[in-house]
């Protein structure tokens, strides 16, 4: 069992090196041309899709069986406001530490789902664990780009998300 945690696991954090070697390979590679942000935007809408997937396949169903509606209400709200919150403060600090920041963020709860998940419901968690690794690709690509632009080094933006 613990293997297969660290190999689901894994798989779930690699796709964020991928995205940003595809985020690389892409800013080199392909020309400004309308259809390069068509491309991207189509990246994003996917990550997105994706993660409300999660929460709605996923994390509601199983939230639903383990907690009563109220305090699953009020776990989901507090969790959207405290991010909200989080995320008004970086857009306002801005730079290149915001937006590492704004994407670690995202990775505490979903490790955090993704083990209490394993403890629940296995087979519930290998469905997790590929949707957070679909969610994380376009997600590392979109977060690479930016971390570029605002002053990190390929070499280092990539350090970052290997690890």
């Amino acid at each position: 069992m613990l293997l297969k945690i660290i190999l689901f696991s894994g798989f779930s954090g690699i796709t964020v090196f991928i995205g940003g070697l595809l985020a690389n390979y892409f800013n080199h590679h392909i020309k400004e041309k309308p259809i390069k942000y068509e491309i991207i935007h189509a990246l994003m809408s996917f990550g997105a899709g994706i993660i409300l997937s999660a929460l709605a396949l996923v994390l509601v169903p199983q939230g639903m069986e383990e907690l009563e509606l109220f305090p699953l209400v009020g776990t989901f709200l507090f969790g959207a406001i405290l991010f909200m919150l989080i995320d008004w403060y970086l857009a306002k600090k801005g730079g290149q530490v915001a937006t590492l920041l704004a994407m670690m963020m995202d990775f505490v709860p979903e490790s955090i789902a993704l083990g209490a998940t394993f403890a629940i419901n296995p087979k519930m968690a290998t469905l997790l664990a590929v949707i957070i690794g679909l969610q994380n690709l376009p997600e590392a690509f979109n977060s690479f780009r930016g971390l570029v632009q605002s002053g990190f080094t390929i070499r280092k933006t990539l350090v970052i998300f290997f690890f």
